[in-house]
């Protein structure tokens, strides 16, 4: 399912949101990226959610798994039930291809960034990749250690998940993957994510001036004059 099918727009300076992870406006026509929470817990069908403090409905068949807030031990029976499974021939480790199927159980990771850095296959393969890049043994795998590491931090904590879902926006347009990126790079992204016609937000009368937001951006350039992770993230918040 394509981002416009799970987007609603709200009143003029509402949110713009998709189950699980977000894209939304923040006050008066800033976009951010973030993650809705405080929804409903989908029915089977899956067939929507509430936003908590508004009138935000958002329509999806994605069943989005409500673990923020369980107990230390709830957390770890369930990675270690998810892990048991992706590790379906008992080595101990999982490598990529199992990464993929973890990354289709858990589509708030990067539910909505079709177009914006891939298809659906893509997509779940490069958040496979960076999962690898974060927390593997040097092996390109993940051991039950790891893993357990990387469901507390990603899974199981709403900032991490956040934190993950902007990386990994970045990380696709940062190919040097040097945590910042060139104005190119910069300019590649938000095209893709806001001014291009296939863009989430083609046709919002909310979508910033192109010229202006950009260069508000670029003085925050860095001494290499790149524009590093920690300012694009206060960008997708809206900061």
């Amino acid at each position: 399912m394509a981002l416009l099918d799970k987007v609603v727009k709200g009143a003029a300076a509402g949110p713009i949101g998709v189950a699980g992870a977000a894209l939304w406006v923040v006050g008066n026509g800033v976009y951010g990226i973030g993650r809705i929470t405080g929804y409903e817990k989908l029915t089977d069908a899956g067939e929507k959610f509430t936003e908590t403090g508004s009138d935000a409905i958002c329509q999806s068949t994605v069943l989005v798994a409500d673990v923020v807030g369980l107990s230390d031990n709830q957390q770890r029976d369930n990675a270690l039930a998810a892990f048991t499974t992706l590790d379906s021939e008992g080595g101990g480790y999982l490598e990529h291809e199992n990464l993929i199927e973890f990354a289709k159980d858990h589509p708030e990771l990067s539910l909505g960034l079709e177009g914006i850095i891939g298809n659906e296959e893509e997509i779940f393969s490069k958040v496979a990749d960076h999962l690898l890049r974060g927390y593997s043994n040097g092996r390109d795998q993940l051991d039950w250690d790891r893993f357990h590491k990387m469901w507390i931090d990603v899974v199981a904590d709403d900032t991490g998940s956040i934190n993950f879902y902007h990386e990994l926006i970045l990380a696709n347009f940062d190919t040097e993957l040097k945590g910042s990126l060139t104005s190119a790079q910069l300019h590649t992204l938000l095209d893709k994510m806001y001014f291009s016609e296939n863009s989430p937000f083609a046709g919002d009368n909310r979508v910033p001036d192109r010229p202006a937001f950009i260069a508000k951006i670029e003085q925050n350039r860095n001494e290499e004059g790149n524009i590093p992770y920690t300012v694009m993230k206060k960008v997708f918040v809206g900061a």
